[in-house]
């Protein structure tokens, strides 16, 4: 096993835990994992048997760590045993911008001592969009970025079939670990993304972002003329609107899939639509809601 910290490029939970499910699983000793995610969504990527988990969140929880430097600090200091091997670590942008940025790299510093004494390797996924590029290069100089074999889509493919043939499941496990381009399973797909500041939005941001939310097959019509657009306020205006759609048309989507059974298929069909095409979506959420309401 590394022993150190290291970053993983990664902008989902997919990306995170499809990246690192071997090396999780190949684990002896103990695992300890940090989410964004609340637990019950985590158990989509991560078996219980396989690592300890925390959810970082505002919310007070026995489970939960706050998204704070010095709580993180604490908590994860206190958790540390002789068998622990292997620490993942979700929301650094988060803790940062909660903490200030030379808090957050102080105790990366303290911590990088730490496991290295113990021979822990402990990994921060994190999208480079949502830090500041000054806070990422010193992170990376801490934490040296993983490369992490990409599966291209051939060779997912190829797996699949592998694994339905082995456990005639259908091979759900993989369905929830698609490589990044893969556009086939959308449902695993379309997950929230970390919300982009104004600090830092440039075109090439946008970019990379437009093309996050295409892979997963939204409609992208209404952010098309934001590249064109040389004010970046202006644009970044326009991204706004535009993200605020997405989070509400996932909900929905969620919604949608939560309440199936309750819905004809032409309903299911035409409201998925909607949402992917970003259509008047406050007034569609509305409809839904009230349809799912009055059944």
């Amino acid at each position: 096993a590394m022993v150190g910290l290291f970053t993983l490029e990664s902008t989902t939970p997919t990306t995170t835990y499809g990246a690192l499910a071997d090396r999780i699983d190949g684990t002896a000793g103990h695992v300890i994992c940090y989410s964004r995610l609340p637990l019950r969504q985590l158990l989509r990527y991560v078996a219980t048997n396989t690592a300890e988990m925390w959810w970082i969140s505002e919310h007070e929880s026995p489970r939960s760590v706050s998204p704070d430097a010095t709580s993180i600090e604490q908590h994860l200091t206190s958790q540390l045993s002789g068998d622990t091997e292997l620490i993942i670590v979700e929301g650094l942008d988060w803790i940062a911008s909660r903490s200030t940025v030379p808090a957050t790299l102080a105790w990366l510093q303290r911590l990088d001592g730490l496991v290295r004494h113990q021979d822990l390797e402990v990994i921060f996924p994190l999208d480079p969009l949502t830090v500041e590029s000054s806070f990422w290069r010193r992170l990376t100089g801490i934490a040296p970025l993983m490369t992490v074999a990409e599966p291209t889509a051939s060779d997912s493919a190829d797996h699949r079939s592998v694994e339905h043939d082995m456990t005639g499941d259908g091979g759900d496990k993989v369905e929830l670990m698609p490589s990044s381009d893969d556009s086939q399973s959308s449902d695993a797909v379309i997950t929230h993304l970390v919300s982009l500041p104004r600090l830092g939005f440039t075109s090439a941001v946008l970019a990379r972002r437009m093309l996050q939310w295409k892979r997963m097959g939204f409609d992208l019509s209404a952010l098309e003329p934001a590249l064109s657009l040389t004010n970046m306020d202006d644009a970044f205006s326009v991204y706004r609107s535009v993200e605020l759609d997405i989070v509400r048309a996932i909900d929905a989507l969620r919604l949608l899939e939560t309440h199936e059974s309750a819905l004809t298929v032409t309903e299911r069909e035409m409201f998925n639509y909607r949402m992917m095409s970003l259509l008047d979506v406050e007034q569609n959420v509305q409809d839904l809601e009230h349809l799912i309401s009055a059944r």
